[in-house]
């Protein structure tokens, strides 16, 4: 008889537990007011115009900083994968020791808070860059990534970075 007593306690607890997590509210989204939400919104935009300033200056060392350092960042870009920060510094200073101009431009961006310390960005932005040689390499990509806020500081964690191709 203890035993179902004991069957029909945990039953009622499980049955009690679903119709909880059902509740609506009682879900796992969490719901930002306007100021928090426009916050991390202007975060991210004064970090990506930084990413784009940096570039314009080409200057790696500063446009490395956009990118967490741990090993669960990923990036993708037109088909090559970076898997750390030190890839990117790599790629991004043989890219500017040959070039001479670089232009780049938000055309632009939409970002989306998921938590407070999470946040996904969606954009596209226009690029020119004159080669040394006096090859001169433009277009216009998208951009989607997501970032993490650590030490008070957001990053991009993952993202993706294709050229769009005209028709």
């Amino acid at each position: 008889m203890k035993k179902l007593e004991l069957l029909i306690f945990l039953t009622f607890i499980l049955i009690m537990n679903a119709f909880w997590a059902c509740n609506d509210k009682a879900n796992n989204t969490i719901v930002f007011n306007e100021a928090t939400k426009k916050a991390i919104e202007q975060e991210i935009i004064k970090l990506s115009d930084a990413w784009v300033a940096n570039n314009v200056n080409m200057k790696p060392d500063l446009i490395v900083d956009f990118w967490d350092n741990s090993p669960d960042l990923i990036f993708a870009e037109n088909g090559m994968f970076f898997t750390n920060r030190d890839s990117i510094h790599e790629f991004l200073e043989g890219f500017y020791s040959n070039t001479d101009k670089m232009e780049v431009e938000w055309l632009e961006r939409s970002i989306i808070p998921l938590t407070s310390d999470v946040a996904s960005m969606k954009g596209k932005f226009r690029f020119k860059a004159s080669f040394k040689s006096g090859e001169v390499f433009e277009g216009k990509n998208v951009f989607t990534a997501v970032f993490l806020k650590k030490n008070n500081k957001w990053v991009l964690i993952n993202g993706h970075e294709s050229k769009i191709m005209e028709k």
